[in-house]
């Protein structure tokens, strides 16, 4: 697939590409992207899926989720992403990314299973070990 590119709307010094990638447009450079600790890709102008399929996907039924068909959310190419709603994204994370309900799946080891059940909910869980991930990152640049 060519690669195409498209003014990012509301920030018409900025272009994005069917694969994912940002530049500025005057200097024709890349934009650097950062994980956002949640294993999304982002620069100064937001997620880069979400850039990617506000400029390349139609959206006629006004669904709020962009989904990564493969999984993989670094992967940002435009046939990789699909607008859906939250109910079709959980969906997709169970019946096609073969997840299991909560964040007990079956990628975390049982120490983490046991640090996660001594959270009282699961946002308190996501919220400590988000910020705890935000931190090691900072610390390994």
């Amino acid at each position: 697939m060519n690669e195409i590119w498209k003014k990012i709307e509301g920030h018409e010094n900025y272009s994005v590409s069917t694969l994912g990638r940002i530049r500025k447009d005057k200097t024709n450079k890349l934009v650097h992207l950062l994980d956002n600790g949640q294993g999304y890709l982002r620069c100064h102008l937001g997620r880069v899926h979400r850039i990617v399929a506000k400029a390349f996907i139609p959206n006629p039924e006004n669904k709020p989720e962009v989904n990564h068909k493969n999984g993989i959310k670094t992967d940002n190419r435009v046939e990789n992403l699909e607008w859906v709603t939250r109910s079709e994204n959980i969906k997709h994370r169970f019946d096609v990314l073969g997840y299991r309900s909560g964040m007990y799946g079956k990628h975390h080891s049982e120490e983490t299973k046991l640090r996660l059940r001594s959270y009282r909910h699961t946002e308190d869980a996501k919220k400590r070990i988000g910020e705890a991930s935000r931190l090691r990152h900072q610390a390994n640049k």
